[in-house]
């Protein structure tokens, strides 16, 4: 990984019916890594909300910890990572191999 990447704030994005404990081994796993990591509870309601309204949570979750400008990673789990790529037009996407452990 390259030394920039592995400062990056880290965000852990559970599917739909996961929870952010989900992540729980991995956060372990990575503490002390100097990097910060976030997995915020985005509550759906069984699929009640609609994922367009979850990414804008997500993204201002997001904005609210690190500010708009901020590189970060994110890591998801099945609609963690599936849909949000399609919904968060301000983000510029990148998929890669890097491992994040």
């Amino acid at each position: 990984m390259q030394p920039e990447a592995a400062s990056r704030p880290l965000v852990l994005v559970h599917g739909l019916l996961d929870t952010p404990r989900l992540f729980s081994r991995l956060e372990r796993r990575l503490e002390g890594q100097h990097r910060p990591v976030f997995s915020p509870h985005l509550p759906h309601r069984f699929g009640a909300i609609p994922l367009r309204k979850l990414a804008q949570q997500l993204d201002g979750l997001i904005q609210e910890r690190w500010g708009a400008e901020t590189t970060i990673d994110l890591l998801g789990f099945s609609n963690g990572w599936g849909d949000w790529s399609n919904l968060a037009p301000r983000v510029r996407w990148r998929q890669t191999d890097e491992a994040v452990f």
